[in-house]
């Protein structure tokens, strides 16, 4: 446990409050809702939003 995953917490409660679903909620199946969030390559879909400093903390 480091300030890495406050800060990746944080970043999923902030995308949370914005969007209304989490940032994995797409991938249905578990094992790759965990392989998804393990890996760092992973695309996560931002879609735009009037508040483009908002969008930036959350890239």
């Amino acid at each position: 446990i480091s300030a890495k995953g406050d800060v990746w917490s944080l970043g999923c409660i902030l995308y949370c409050m914005t969007y209304g679903k989490t940032p994995f909620q797409n991938i249905t199946n578990q094992i790759s809702k965990i392989h998804a969030i393990i890996d760092p390559s992973h695309e996560i879909d931002f879609p735009d939003i009037p508040e483009k400093d908002l969008l930036d903390v959350l890239k």
